[in-house]
């Protein structure tokens, strides 16, 4: 086995090296956990992190250096699902500053990593028809699913762009093939019947349709990747700015959108037995999209704060239900365990977006030699808060764990009284935050030596525009959405949903497989 040898420092001050064994991951569940579950690695579990990063690297060797791990099962590649999302896991550990991810002396080494995630998405973009130019997109005639394909592919592509610019690496940040992939979300972009914008499918020839929007996709959608035009309408993790651009009417028709596809996930007549046909809880194209208001202003930021704790509430109680649909590999826990953190990580980028916290007092703690748990729980040494810390002389508790983040909350309103609390502002490390949304360079850089990163949320029990600490400025207030006049009723869409099981495998053979989409996955 291969190991990685670190310098750690013992409860009396002396640093020696250690060793750690390389061990091997497998099982993974890309295309669903790389939006939390592996953030949530990084941040709390970053040696597991660091093993996971040298397994990836091993296997691009292994597939010849044309593809990073997309959803290997054992030691075998299934190629199921779509992109390779294996690169924007490993963007979001590099940008992030976890350490020795290549194993080396150096642990910032990053150079064998990044040059797999360039040639392997490099060449899906490639393949995809994405990165010859700026007007690329993935044809619905080529793969049913190819205006969410080129949402996916896009995102790849988008990762590493980002990467390069937080790491200032300009091979990354400026190349035309990565530009023009991460940029082809826009080539999809249409007007739909109803003079509303979605990301809809479009033929070679340049022809474009869009399906209803809120078509329950396990029943008659076809046209995307486990979801519907509703559900992808807002997914651009990597360029949200660019998506919000895309609405004629800027910020407050984005916000407006969004919050009316909220409202009518409530009009969903089956709660969560099956798909949602608009916000969908238990399955991962809708899960960033509450926290996007948070991006389109300060004067909209109330509204990703009470749809946040309303999902939490709803769909994640305490109880035998207390999470929607499958886990997919943890999936659904880390939304869950973020949103119970107040910061969830926009995975593609370095962002992290701010909601309530549900606690007043959160501290959050890594292993160091004599921790515990022994070489699993020596998260100190691979995180990027170690260096801070251990040369500025900070303490381990009594179980050799090293306090590295603390949250506080301030004012919260009786929960009895007022169920939704809103973020009046957020100092980090005794600075006010400008807006509601966190670099995970911030958190690094602002923290003195030897300190715990410090987060303070001051909240209020009314609608409040982020930063206005007097109440005096107005905040948005979306249009009513009306009720919809639903013409199926809730034994139908059952009905429905057991004719296409019935009918799925003639289905899957007349579509076809695709080299894009290799599974074919209903």
């Amino acid at each position: 086995a291969t190991t990685t040898t670190v310098p750690v420092k013992s409860p009396d001050g002396t640093v020696s090296n250690k060793t750690f064994v390389n061990h091997r991951y497998s099982d993974y569940s890309i295309w669903d956990e790389y939006r939390s579950h592996d953030p949530m690695l990084g941040l709390l579990y970053p040696h597991l992190a660091q093993q996971v990063g040298l397994s990836m690297l091993e296997m691009f060797y292994e597939e010849g250096q044309v593809q990073l791990p997309k959803w290997v099962l054992a030691n075998v590649e299934t190629n199921t699902m779509v992109g390779d999302h294996s690169a924007i896991i490993l963007a979001d550990w590099m940008m992030k500053g976890v350490k020795y991810l290549e194993g080396k002396a150096d642990p910032y080494a990053y150079g064998n990593l990044s040059d797999a995630c360039y040639k392997a998405i490099t060449n899906l973009c490639a393949q995809s028809g994405l990165s010859a130019s700026s007007t690329g997109y993935i044809p619905c005639d080529q793969d049913h699913n190819g205006a969410s394909v080129t949402l996916d592919v896009a995102l790849d592509a988008g990762a590493l762009v980002n990467m390069g610019k937080v790491l200032g690496m300009p091979a990354f940040a400026t190349d035309p093939q990565l530009l023009n992939c991460a940029g082809s979300y826009k080539n999809v972009w249409a007007v739909d019947q109803l003079n509303q914008t979605y990301f809809c499918p479009k033929f070679t020839n340049g022809t474009q349709f869009c399906p209803w929007p809120l078509t329950p996709y396990f029943i008659f959608e076809e046209w995307y990747t486990e979801g519907n035009s509703a559900q992808y309408r807002w997914y651009v993790p990597h360029d949200i700015g660019g998506l919000i651009s895309l609405f004629p009417n800027g910020p407050s028709e984005f916000v407006n959108a969004l919050n009316e596809f909220f409202v009518q996930s409530e009009q969903w007549p089956l709660g969560n037995t099956l798909p949602n046909w608009a916000f969908w809880a238990g399955n991962e194209p809708s899960i960033l999209t509450p926290f996007l208001f948070n991006f389109a202003g300060n004067e909209y930021a109330h509204l990703t704060q009470s749809w946040v704790q309303n999902i939490l509430d709803t769909y994640y109680p305490s109880g035998p239900e207390g999470i929607p649909g499958n886990d997919d590999y943890s999936t659904m826990s880390a939304f869950c365990l973020f949103g119970y953190l107040g910061l969830y990580p926009v995975s593609s980028t370095n962002n992290y977006s701010l909601v309530v916290p549900r606690f007043d007092d959160i501290q959050l703690s890594l292993g160091g030699i004599g921790a515990v748990d022994g070489d699993e729980d020596s998260g100190i040494y691979f995180s990027p808060w170690g260096d801070g810390l251990l040369n500025g002389g900070a303490t381990p508790d009594g179980n050799g764990n090293y306090l590295f983040l603390h949250i506080k909350a301030y004012n919260r309103p009786d929960p009895s009284v007022t169920p939704i609390a809103y973020i009046s502002s957020i100092k980090l490390n005794g600075a006010t935050l400008p807006s509601p949304i966190v670099t995970h360079q911030q958190l690094i850089e602002t923290t003195p030596p030897g300190q715990p990163t410090l987060i303070e949320y001051y909240l209020t029990g009314v609608p409040t525009v982020f930063g206005d600490t007097t109440g005096a400025l107005p905040v948005h207030q979306p249009p009513t959405v009306p009720p919809m006049k639903i013409k199926i009723s809730a034994d139908e869409i059952i009905g429905e949903y057991n004719k296409k099981k019935k009918a799925s495998s003639a289905r899957k053979s007349a579509l076809g497989k695709n080299k894009l989409h290799p599974s074919n996955r209903n």
